[in-house]
C-alpha cells in the first residue's frame, strides 16, 4: 500500500488475512498511510471491517474522515447510511463534501428528514449547491 499512487490493483492483492496488519496501519503517524487503510478495509465485505470503519466517525484525524467520507458509496447500504448520517453533520468542510458526493440512492425515510435538516442549515455556498443536486437527483424533496 505504499505505491506513490493508489490503484485498484494494489488494493486487488489484499485479502481477508491482510485485515489484522491494515487495522494496524490506521494508527499509523503518517496519514497518507492511515487514510489507504480506510480504503483498503472498505474492499472487505464483512461484519469485521464495517464495525471498523463504523469506528472511524468520530476519528480527530480529519484525513481519516475525509477517506471514510469518501468510500462510504462502496458500502453496502446500511453500512453506508450509518456512517454517513454522522459524516454530513461533521464540522469539517472537507469531510462534508465527500460525505455530501457519497450519498447513496438507497436511503430511508430518517436518512432523508435529516439530510434536509442538515440542508437547511448547511452554510458554505459550494456545499449547499452539491448537497442541493444531491437531494434532487435523488428526489427527495
Amino acid at each position: 500500500m505504499s505505491d506513490i499512487e493508489p490503484t485498484d490493483a494494489m488494493y486487488a492483492k489484499l485479502n481477508e488475512e491482510d485485515i489484522p496488519i491494515i487495522k494496524e496501519l490506521l494508527q499509523e503517524p503518517e496519514q497518507w498511510l492511515a487514510s489507504r487503510a480506510v480504503f483498503a478495509l472498505s474492499k472487505f465485505h464483512t461484519q469485521p471491517t464495517f464495525d471498523i470503519l463504523s469506528g472511524l466517525v468520530n476519528d480527530q484525524r480529519v484525513s481519516i474522515r475525509v477517506s471514510l467520507a469518501s468510500c462510504a458509496n462502496k458500502l453496502p447500504p446500511e453500512v453506508s447510511l450509518n456512517i454517513l448520517h454522522k459524516l454530513i453533520d461533521d464540522g469539517e468542510t472537507g469531510v462534508r463534501k465527500f460525505a455530501y458526493q457519497s450519498i447513496i440512492p438507497n436511503t430511508n425515510q430518517e436518512f432523508n428528514e435529516h439530510l434536509k435538516s442538515v440542508f437547511a442549515r448547511e452554510h458554505d455556498p459550494y456545499l449547499k449547491e452539491i448537497l442541493d443536486k444531491k437531494i434532487s437527483d435523488l428526489n427527495i424533496r
